[in-house]
C-alpha cells in the first residue's frame, strides 16, 4: 500500500480499524480487506502490507467470533535505535493528526525509569532499553503505539482495541 492510500484508509471515520468495526465476524473482515491472508487461525487473521511507509503485518484478533483487536506490527529491521525513534515519531504524528494529542505519552528507560533515550552513564549500562508508549482514546477504541527494545532488537507496533474489550480485560485483573 502506498502512503497516500494508507493515511485515508487508516483514519477512516466509518469504522474502528481500516474500515472494520468491533464485533464484525472474521468473514466480514476478510471481505473488507480484499487481500489474501498471510495466516489464519480460529481467533485471528493476518495480512502483509506496507502501511505509513513501513512493512507491516496487519493483524485482527477475534473472541467468540467477534473482532475485538486489530493492529500493525511493523516488521523488518529498520536499522539502529535512532531510525526506530524517527519512525515512531512519524507514525505518532500521523495518529495525532487523526485523533488529537495522546492521553498517555511516555518515553522511558527500563533500567533506571528515567524519561530519556539514553541515561547518563552512571545510571545505566551502555545500552539502555527503551519503552515508548503513546495512547489515544476514542468513543469506541483505545489506540496504543509502542516502541520497545535495545540495540538492534526492537518491537514496534500500533494496536487498536475495542474499549468494551479493554474494560473486560481490566475488570478481570
Amino acid at each position: 500500500m502506498n502512503l497516500e492510500y494508507a493515511i485515508p484508509r487508516f483514519t477512516d471515520p466509518g469504522g474502528d480499524f481500516r474500515g472494520t468495526s468491533w464485533g464484525m465476524s472474521k468473514e466480514d473482515v476478510r471481505c473488507s480487506e480484499g487481500l489474501f491472508p498471510l495466516s489464519e487461525g480460529e481467533g485471528y487473521i493476518t495480512y502483509g502490507e506496507r502501511v505509513m511507509g513501513l512493512d507491516a503485518v496487519v493483524g485482527y484478533h477475534f473472541l467468540e467470533g467477534a473482532l475485538v483487536e486489530a493492529g500493525y506490527a511493523f516488521r523488518g529491521s529498520l536499522g539502529g535505535e535512532h531510525v526506530y525513534i524517527r519512525e515512531y515519531a512519524k507514525v505518532k504524528g500521523i495518529v495525532t493528526g487523526s485523533y488529537g494529542k495522546p492521553s498517555v505519552d511516555e518515553d522511558t528507560c527500563r533500567e533506571c525509569g528515567g524519561s530519556c533515550v539514553r541515561c547518563p552513564a552512571e545510571e545505566c549500562r551502555d545500552v539502555c532499553p527503551l519503552v515508548y508508549l503513546s495512547e489515544w482514546t476514542t468513543t469506541r477504541s483505545v489506540i496504543r503505539l509502542v516502541l520497545m527494545g535495545e540495540g538492534r532488537g526492537f518491537d514496534f507496533g500500533l494496536l487498536h482495541r475495542s474499549r468494551e474489550h479493554d474494560r473486560l480485560i481490566e475488570g478481570g485483573r
